[in-house]
């Protein structure tokens, strides 16, 4: 991952500068597209927190279809590591994670698996 910096704005086009080690070979291999996230530098607050968490919980209760604690719980479980999954600036350890967790789902750790899993 490289942290940059906004250089300039063009009607609604930001010039970024972010320094890459291996930004040659990346080019030589085809590669032109990056992901940008902007980052704010806000920090979220306890009450925040809270009704995160509290918002979360209820939508793993409602989509397991339990209010069970044990089955609510599997179910934030798995929104957690999908949100890793999906996140996660490294490719390996997106990799391992996806395939971890299709192995103890029982689900196809192929592209068009996750593809399909998350539509």
């Amino acid at each position: 991952m490289a942290i940059g910096t906004i250089q300039n704005i063009i009607d609604d086009t930001a010039i970024i500068a972010a320094p890459h080690p291996g930004l040659q070979k990346l080019v030589d291999q085809g590669i032109t597209e990056c992901e940008v996230r902007f980052i704010d530098g806000r920090e979220l607050s306890a009450k925040q927190r809270n009704v995160i968490f509290a918002l979360v919980g209820d939508i793993a209760e409602y989509t397991s279809g339990y209010s069970n604690t044990r089955t609510t719980n599997e179910m934030l479980t798995q929104m957690q590591l999908n949100y890793v999954i999906d996140l996660c600036d490294k490719e390996h350890i997106r990799r391992g994670l996806t395939k971890n967790y299709c192995r103890l789902v029982g689900c196809s750790a192929s592209p068009q698996g996750q593809k399909a899993r998350r539509t």
